[in-house]
């Protein structure tokens, strides 16, 4: 099996949602969304369905965006397959939220600082830059007494404690890069 299938299904299972909810709760009702290695497209798919966002979708991987156009086959969201470490094509000020979810990990200081920069340009004004990534900064004992309150499978415990279950935000008039 393909990992880009594999990784769709594991993105159905009702853990994934939990994992996905601080940056789906950051994100308002309306605007445009550019998620940032979209894989197989279950963030774009909630937020579209459940906000009403407009969504656009990249990734340097042409299995994964497949996956994600069958997930997203009854939503109108447009889908762009880019070059790794390149700037992305399109216009300045273009999106109120950029997601970047599980993918910074995968990069290179020197890349994560381009894509960063990247973002601040397609950033609106008033937008966001939402970023969820594997930290190592989970509480072992919380996570733990949370786990083992309610049936999670083992990838969910991984994920959270990875990630800390938080999610950065950066704005316009941020300091924090």
């Amino acid at each position: 099996m393909k990992f880009s299938k594999f990784f769709s299904n594991l993105q159905e299972a009702p853990w994934y949602r939990d994992f996905l909810n601080p940056v789906i709760n950051a994100i308002g009702n309306e605007g445009t969304l550019l998620d940032i290695g979209i894989g197989s497209g279950k963030l774009m798919q909630i937020l579209a369905t459940e906000k009403g966002i407009e969504c656009i979708g990249v990734d340097t991987d042409a299995a994964m965006l497949a996956e994600a156009k069958m997930k997203l086959k009854n939503i109108d969201a447009k889908l762009v397959i880019i070059e790794p470490n390149k700037p992305l094509p399109f216009e300045n000020k273009s999106f109120e939220y950029i997601a970047i979810c599980s993918v910074l990990f995968h990069f290179k200081r020197e890349d994560v600082d381009a894509l960063l920069q990247d973002s601040l340009r397609l950033m609106k004004e008033s937008g966001q830059i939402i970023i969820l990534t594997p930290t190592g900064g989970g509480n072992m004992l919380k996570l733990s007494i949370h786990y083992f309150s309610k049936p999670h499978p083992l990838p969910y415990f991984l994920a959270a404690f990875l990630s800390s279950n938080s999610v950065m935000k950066l704005e316009k008039n941020s300091r924090t890069i």
